[in-house]
């Protein structure tokens, strides 16, 4: 998803909001289905001016950077299981 975000006409920045496991499964060891909220947020890049009387810079979305932060937010997952488990 997030490489498609980056290809799109506007390129987007994709944030993973929250990401909670569920076991569905009984004979697997960890969550096999999973949720995620996600926000895509459209960059509009400006026009280059023909004069050169404006220049700003292009905005240059990090994909790499991106994706190391949907990678740290996986790994915060909650178990949907656990969390329902422990509420009294």
């Amino acid at each position: 998803m997030l490489g498609l975000a980056i290809s799109n006409n506007p390129q987007s920045r994709m944030e993973l909001k929250s990401v909670i496991g569920y076991k569905v499964a009984e004979c697997c060891a960890c969550e096999d289905l999973v949720s995620m909220a996600i926000i895509f947020t459209p960059v509009i890049a400006a026009m280059t001016d023909p004069l050169g009387i404006v220049n700003l810079a292009p905005v240059l979305l990090d994909e790499y950077a991106m994706a190391v932060k949907v990678l740290k937010r996986i790994a915060k997952r909650v178990d949907a299981d656990v969390l329902l488990a422990n509420d009294e």
